[in-house]
């Protein structure tokens, strides 16, 4: 009896611990862990090529060639976009709610600063004119035209998807309120011994 009240006790120790346990190795279900949200991303962009391949009807070799090409564009444009932004931070020039602030700022940029912002532009802008050069060796005029429009359906769609997930969230459970501890000056009253009958 004694042993199987051990195992027992061991048994319910071990089911309370586990969860503990598997939560602790599995930080990938933090939605703020960054190696969560480069797969979303990867997924995403994944899925925004599928679509793009979709509505201008690729196939075969003509659509690797744009998978190729578009995958390229992606990577250097969001390495670009970064450099950039991360230049208008460093520089204090990065309050788009308060224009006219901004401008300010900008206005008072140092010549040498002021060029770096726009040697920044100026590479944006040389990726897109070989990105066009690119996809004009395997698509259409017509094509090119649906690609730019198929781009912008899908990032509304994406747009909408993600404010329809937000308004479908269920609140959240408020967390557990701490059990509050009695103060050090405070002693538990002692219950009154019961009533014992005494026969006379």
């Amino acid at each position: 009896m004694k042993i199987k009240t051990i195992a027992l006790g061991t048994a319910l120790m071990l089911s309370t611990a586990m969860p503990i346990a598997s939560f602790a190795q599995a930080p990938e279900q933090n939605p703020n862990n960054p190696e969560m949200r480069a797969d979303r991303k990867a997924e995403m962009e994944s899925k925004r090529l599928d679509y793009l391949i979709q509505k201008l009807n690729l196939q075969g070799e003509q659509a690797k060639k744009f998978a190729t090409i578009y995958d390229q564009h992606q990577k250097i444009k969001a390495d670009l976009t970064a450099e950039s932004r991360k230049l208008t931070i460093d520089l204090g020039i990065n309050d788009m709610r308060n224009l006219d602030s901004n401008m300010i700022k900008i206005a008072a940029l140092p010549d040498s600063s002021a060029q770096k912002v726009v040697a920044c532009r100026v590479k944006l802008a040389d990726l897109e004119k070989q990105y066009l050069a690119d996809l004009q060796d395997i698509l259409n005029a017509q094509k090119i035209i649906i690609l730019f429009d198929a781009e912008r359906a899908f990032q509304r769609e994406m747009m909408r998807t993600m404010r329809n997930n937000r308004m479908q969230k269920p609140e959240t459970d408020q967390p557990d309120q701490p059990i509050e501890q009695p103060k050090p000056d405070q002693k538990a009253k002692p219950k009154p011994a019961p009533k014992q009958n005494v026969k006379k």
